[in-house]
């Protein structure tokens, strides 16, 4: 009879202390979240290039904000699509001097290929998209 009730007791602790993780993976998804708060994650996930069809290998990337507790997605950026999606290189996350706003940094990239052939002929071309978040809305960085 004890054990049972320090199970019972046990549990319902972890119950009251303990917030369940936030679950928003789909098939979509291409590359790790990135945690910006208790309930706001950046996922990157696929979506279908303007004008053409999606298919396995024929996708953009696209980063939106996900909402814990409302479960709101919302995009705020699409990367540029050179002939292929590319691929997630590096994501960084950087606090600020100010305590509401925040940096991220996408590295985003893509094979360079002579489109007559498909040989690629040099290494990836690289783009870093600078993104200050503040109260939950990215703006894109411009210099």
């Amino acid at each position: 009879m004890k054990i049972s009730r320090a199970l019972f007791l046990v549990v319902l602790f972890f119950i009251a202390t303990c917030k369940a993780e936030c679950d928003f993976t789909n098939e979509n998804n291409i590359h790790e979240s990135v945690k910006m708060s208790d309930s706001i994650y950046v996922v990157f996930g696929k979506v279908r290039p303007p004008g053409e069809i999606m298919s396995g290998d024929n996708y953009q990337i696209s980063l939106a904000a996900f909402n814990c507790d409302t479960k709101a997605y919302k995009e705020f950026e699409r990367l540029q699509y050179l002939a292929s999606p590319g691929r997630i290189a590096g994501v960084l996350l950087a606090d600020t001097p100010a305590k509401s706003a925040g940096l991220l940094f996408i590295i985003h990239a893509t094979g360079v290929s002579n489109s007559a052939t498909g040989v690629n002929y040099s290494s990836d071309y690289y783009s870093v998209r600078v993104y200050r978040v503040r109260n939950g809305v990215f703006e894109i960085e411009k210099t």
